[in-house]
């Protein structure tokens, strides 16, 4: 839920058995957000001030949680400074330029900037991370 209560993600499970992540906006009928596969799940964890950016994940086809945006509607991946894909983001600024979440390719957390790319973030005691 952005800050102002004024807009809600999650994800509503389609006929096929798969979620697709969702924005609902206050006083507008839930959107769908898009997916890029139709037979794995999506979800929207987080947004943005005006819902203009909303953060989440898509499942690959082998079931990997891919990090994204949905930026004015766009799906985007979120990669790091070598381009590889990041995990599923979690939360997002009120801006929505940085976005963080989980790594799971090197176990460490991320945040990711739009404009200064990606710091990865790491703790003695991997309990600690967020």
């Amino acid at each position: 839920m952005s800050s102002n209560g004024k807009n809600i993600v999650g994800f509503s499970w389609t006929g096929s058995s798969r979620g697709e992540a969702v924005l609902w906006k206050d006083g507008t009928a839930i959107q769908a957000l898009g997916n890029t596969s139709t037979s794995r799940s999506s979800r929207a964890d987080a947004v943005n001030e005006d819902a203009t950016v909303i953060a989440g994940y898509q499942d690959t086809d082998n079931g990997e949680r891919l990090g994204v945006i949905w930026k004015n509607g766009e799906l985007q991946f979120l990669k790091d400074n070598d381009d590889n894909t990041l995990g599923g983001a979690v939360a997002i600024s009120a801006d929505g330029k940085t976005v963080t979440g989980p790594n799971d390719a090197t176990g460490k957390e991320y945040v990711w900037n739009e404009t200064d790319g990606t710091t990865l973030i790491s703790a003695d005691d991997p309990m600690l991370l967020f």
